[in-house]
C-alpha cells in the first residue's frame, strides 16, 4: 500500500504527544531529616509536607542522616521513620521501600495507593456531609434562641401586661 510517509509520522508524533499529556509523571520528593532526635513539631511539619506530596500523587523518598554516635543507634532512626512517618500515612501511602541504612544515612520511600484518588473523593464527600450537618445544626441553634427571646416578648403583650417602657415598638420610635 502506498501512503504519505511525512503524514504518517505527524500522526505518529500526535499520538505520542496526546500519551504524555495524559500520563501524569510522579515525581520522587525527598524530605531530609537531619537527626533521629528531631522534636515532635517539627516532626508534625514534615509529616503534613509529605501528605501534601503523596495526596498530590507523588513518592516521597525520607533521607535521614546519622552524625557522630548517632551511627550506633540506627534501629531508633528506623523506629522513627515507620512509626512516624509510615504508620500515620498508611491510609494513603504504602512503603515503597522500607528503611535501609547506607553509609551515614537511612532512606525510606512511600509510594501513593494505586486508589489514591478514590479515597480523597471519599474523604472529601464525607467532609461535605459532615459541614452541611454543622451549618444545620448551627441554624437550629440559631432559630431556637430566636424563639427563645420571641417568646419571652410575647406572653406579655398577649396578657397586657406589657407596659410602655417594655415595647420594643415604641423604643424605636423615640
Amino acid at each position: 500500500r502506498i501512503m504519505d510517509y511525512g503524514k504518517f509520522k505527524y500522526q505518529q508524533a500526535k499520538r505520542e504527544h496526546e500519551q504524555k499529556r495524559k500520563h501524569q509523571a510522579s515525581e520522587l520528593k525527598q524530605l531530609r531529616i537531619k537527626s533521629f532526635r528531631i522534636e515532635p513539631h517539627d516532626v508534625g511539619i514534615k509529616r503534613s509536607k509529605a501528605r501534601q506530596f503523596i495526596e498530590a500523587g507523588h513518592r516521597v523518598l525520607f533521607i535521614m542522616m546519622f552524625r557522630a554516635r548517632e551511627h550506633s543507634h540506627a534501629d531508633l532512626g528506623e523506629q522513627l521513620l515507620l512509626e512516624q512517618f509510615s504508620k500515620p500515612l498508611a491510609d494513603i501511602s504504602k512503603t515503597d521501600a522500607p528503611p535501609r541504612k547506607d553509609g551515614k544515612k537511612m532512606t525510606m520511600t512511600l509510594a501513593p495507593l494505586p486508589n489514591l484518588k478514590q479515597i480523597l473523593a471519599a474523604r472529601e464527600k464525607e467532609e461535605g456531609k459532615r459541614k452541611a450537618e454543622e451549618e444545620r445544626l448551627e441554624a437550629e441553634r440559631k432559630a431556637a434562641a430566636d424563639l427563645e427571646r420571641i417568646t419571652k416578648i410575647i406572653p406579655k403583650s398577649a396578657e397586657g401586661e406589657l407596659d410602655e417602657e417594655d415595647d420594643p415598638e415604641l423604643d424605636q420610635e423615640d
